[in-house]
């Protein structure tokens, strides 16, 4: 609901969306703020299965864990999946996925923010300063931006997919900082 609304406001059309209780399909894009003021957000009209097949840019599982999974994997007819649900996609999926041409930017990226966000907030803590809402949004921001640069810059040395590519940036980080700490004391 809240994906759906932030997309709505930044001009994006939100053309499908669903959860646990049902699930919405307009082709012309969905009146988001219509459905979340009548609260007619749960009037079904597509099955979970079927909105896999909608026609997108972008897919976004963002709440069930494996919906996306080797049953349902060729399905997937958008271009790119933001994978917002903590192992939105089942671990043996990733393959079919990339075989069928479909980028996915994986959980570990596409909910970096939040832990980017309890990064400041720590660090804000730690320093007993109050950066503000806009100075602390911009800092989650640029950490956001330099990680997913240097994930892409993995991706495309070792030529594999994201979700490989952010654990070796992730695993080459935490290697650096064991050898730092190893090295320095």
């Amino acid at each position: 609901m809240h994906l759906a609304r932030i997309l709505h406001e930044n001009n994006f059309k939100v053309i499908a969306v669903s959860d646990s209780k049902g699930e919405l399909y307009d082709s012309l894009g969905l009146n988001i703020p219509k459905l979340l003021d009548k609260n007619s957000w749960y009037d079904r009209n597509i099955s979970n299965e079927d909105m896999l097949g909608v026609e997108a840019d972008i897919f976004v599982p963002a709440a069930i864990e494996g919906s996306i999974n080797k049953e349902n994997a060729r399905n997937v007819k958008a271009k790119i999946i933001l994978e917002m649900a903590n192992g939105g996609i089942a671990k043996d999926t990733y393959e079919i996925l990339d075989k069928s041409g479909v980028m996915v930017i994986p959980d570990i990226l596409a909910n970096g923010g939040g832990v980017a966000g309890s990064y400041v907030e720590w660090i804000s803590n730690k320093e007993n300063k109050n950066y503000g809402e806009e100075k602390e949004f911009k800092m989650i921001e640029d950490f956001m931006a330099i990680a997913s640069k240097k994930v892409w810059m993995r991706k495309e040395k070792m030529n594999t997919d994201l979700r490989t590519a952010a654990y070796i940036f992730s695993l080459e980080r935490l290697e650096k900082e064991i050898k730092s700490k190893i090295l320095n004391k």
